[in-house]
C-alpha cells in the first residue's frame, strides 16, 4: 500500500471497532494503521457496489461525473441523500452486512488455524 487514505472520522471509528472486534486490537500501532488502512479499502470498495446497485443508471453517471471531478465528500453524500431513496437506512444496513463479512471471514479463519493445529 503506497499511499495512506484519509479515514473520514466516523468511519475510522467503525472501522477501529471491527478491528476490536475481531481481536486485532493488540498489534503494533504500525500493523494497525495497515489493518485500519486495508479494511477503509474493502469497506470503500464494498459501499461503492451498494451505491451502484442504489442509484438509478442516470444518476449512476451523475455521481460518477462528480466523483471524477474530485467533488468533496459532503456533496457527494448530499447527492446520495438526495437520489437514493431510504439512503440512511440502506448505508447502515450495508455497514452492518459489512461487518457480517468481516468478523464472519475473521471467525473463519480462526477456525482454519485451529483445524491445522489440531487435525482430526
Amino acid at each position: 500500500m503506497d499511499k495512506q487514505l484519509e479515514i473520514p472520522v466516523d468511519i475510522k471509528l467503525f472501522l477501529e471497532s471491527l478491528i476490536e472486534d475481531a481481536g486485532l486490537m493488540n498489534n503494533t500501532d504500525l500493523m494497525k494503521e495497515t489493518v485500519l488502512q486495508e479494511l477503509y479499502e474493502r469497506f470503500d470498495k464494498y459501499m461503492l457496489s451498494k451505491i451502484v446497485e442504489s442509484l438509478p443508471q442516470e444518476k449512476l453517471e451523475e455521481f460518477t461525473k462528480m466523483a471524477e471531478e474530485n467533488k468533496n465528500m459532503e456533496e457527494l453524500n448530499s447527492y446520495l441523500k438526495a437520489n437514493i431513496p431510504d439512503a440512511e437506512a440502506i448505508f447502515a444496513q450495508s455497514m452492518l452486512d459489512f461487518r457480517s463479512l468481516y468478523l464472519g471471514e475473521k471467525i473463519m479463519e480462526e477456525n482454519n488455524k485451529v483445524e491445522t493445529q489440531n487435525p482430526l
